[in-house]
């Protein structure tokens, strides 16, 4: 598995504190790290992340605009966040 592959699962683990210590600030540069590679699942993983506030200061503008680029690149995780944002 090439590196960058692992950047997604270390983020949701520290994001779950499932084997290590939970650091949701820690997860947030390795979700941003797999996401600026181009992973539609980090992306999203991303975009909830500073659509919630966590580990980092909530931003709706940030997160949206990553769900976005996930939705754009197919992911259904995303798809399904803006469709149920959507009056």
């Amino acid at each position: 598995m090439p590196v960058s592959g692992t950047l997604l699962p270390a983020g949701r683990l520290l994001r779950d504190g499932r084997g290590v210590a939970k650091d949701e600030a820690a997860a947030k540069k390795w979700f941003e790290a797999a996401a600026k590679s181009g992973n539609p699942e980090a992306e999203y993983e991303l975009g909830m992340i500073y659509l919630k506030g966590r580990g980092v200061p909530r931003s709706e503008e940030t997160g949206l605009e990553w769900i976005k680029k996930a939705a754009a690149a197919g992911n259904p995780s995303a798809k399904k966040a803006l469709a149920d944002r959507r009056p």
